[in-house]
């Protein structure tokens, strides 16, 4: 099992850094890769059922996907609309089970941090490209419009450094492509850094999390400046609170929290009024449109979801994530998935025994936060870089990592 953990471990990582420009240079569908690899997890696991042990939480949740996912195939007749959110759930259930006993939890978390420096390193060179050479290049060689596999290829985005800088560049997209992600994979891989550098004392890691920062601000985006300043309340909150001298009661809790949450909503409200003539159009546009439709749903409709022919109808745009899951799934299917990833993350703190737990949590956090805006958590290779966090955090909390740990004490 060792073997085959670790030839598992490297095939996700070569599957989540080329897999999106894979299907942008040939324009080809890679998604049916997701079911194979969920089959072969599933292989594995009957093979050696003996030495897998699954919660009895993992297997509620696990029948509750696939009995979601019968009944938007089968009874509602709306296909398998729901498989992406249960891939990343039972593959990071499996990966827990197959991957994370037979193999080091160091050799795993290295695993990830070789992904994020590999994607950092891929940013400071798309950035130094595009100075130099510009993006027509890039857009030619990965040109895909994602009607037939998804990935849309490399996106000409807007780049609010327009405004202050003497030269402008289009938007980064990172090797993951799409809108926002190499934004907001820039504020995971500061957290990470930050964590690394904490555990560690080691130099590098601060510079690789100010590296971070500097790719986040030479190409921000509003929902990753709120995701920047999100993570650090945080970080502050569970970390460096305790760092600081207490001369008078809470004001170190109240006061940076107080002055960060200000001067990120200060801070977002000057970069949309920029974009746009006025807060009020913002509400028209953005938010009006994605909530009016509600008010046409059925007691089944809030609860399961509407059909694909009424979600046509009631919503133009589907900007906002968390409302287009909700308009999909209703809240029992949106609930699912999120109180499942909740409970993983109630359960793996409870237990927490290495220092890699907390940045894990957050690094979860923040990519749940990032769908407010775009689903950059649901794009094929950045799903399974999320499903890799998410597998750490289910293995930590798990009953069969309790009963191996006293195992190895007695």
């Amino acid at each position: 099992m060792n073997l085959v953990a670790k030839c598992l471990l490297g095939y996700m990582a070569i599957h989540i850094l080329l897999i999106a420009l894979v299907e942008a240079y040939f324009c080809v569908p890679l998604q049916m890769v997701q079911p194979l690899l969920l089959v072969v997890l599933a292989v594995i696991t009957l093979l050696n059922a003996k030495k897998i042990i699954l919660d009895r939480s993992d297997i509620i949740i696990i029948f509750l996907l696939i009995f979601l996912n019968i009944y938007y195939t089968l009874i509602d007749a709306r296909g398998l609309i729901f498989f992406k959110m249960s891939y990343i759930l039972i593959l990071a259930i499996l990966i827990s089970k197959i991957v994370l006993p037979n193999i080091s939890l160091r050799r795993y978390t290295k695993k990830i941090e070789t992904i994020y420096l590999i994607i950092l390193a891929a940013l400071v060179f798309e950035y130094l490209f595009l100075v130099f050479f510009g993006e027509t290049f890039i857009k030619n060689l990965l040109m895909c419009h994602g009607q037939v596999t998804g990935t849309r290829g490399y996106i000409p985005l807007y780049n609010m450094t327009k405004e202050f800088l003497p030269y402008h560049i289009t938007g980064l997209n990172s090797i993951m492509l799409g809108g926002q992600t190499a934004s907001q994979l820039a504020v995971i891989i500061f957290i990470w850094s930050f964590y690394k550098y904490r555990s560690t004392d080691y130099r590098f890691y601060t510079m690789t999390s100010l590296l971070a920062i500097l790719m986040l601000l030479l190409s921000p985006t509003v929902t990753s400046i709120f995701l920047l300043f999100f993570s650090i309340i945080i970080i502050y909150l569970f970390d460096l609170r305790g760092k600081l001298k207490k001369k008078i009661i809470n004001f170190y809790i109240i006061y940076p929290i107080v002055l960060m949450v200000l001067l990120t909503f200060v801070l977002i409200l000057t970069i949309l009024i920029s974009k746009h003539s006025s807060l009020d159009l913002i509400y028209e546009k953005y938010i009006l449109v994605n909530i009016m439709g509600f008010s046409y749903f059925n007691l089944n409709e809030i609860l399961l979801g509407v059909s694909y022919e009424k979600y046509l109808d009631l919503f133009k745009i589907g900007e906002i994530a968390f409302l287009d899951q909700l308009q999909k799934f209703g809240f029992i299917g949106i609930g699912v998935f999120y109180i499942s990833i909740l409970y993983f993350i109630l359960r793996a703190i409870t237990n927490k025994t290495t220092s890699h737990v907390i940045s894990n949590v957050i690094i979860i956090i923040i990519y749940v936060l990032g769908t407010a805006h775009y689903p950059v958590m649901f794009k094929i290779g950045v799903a399974d870089l999320f499903i890799l966090h998410l597998a750490y955090i289910i293995y930590i909390g798990s009953s069969s990592r309790k009963s191996n740990r006293i195992a190895s004490l007695s």
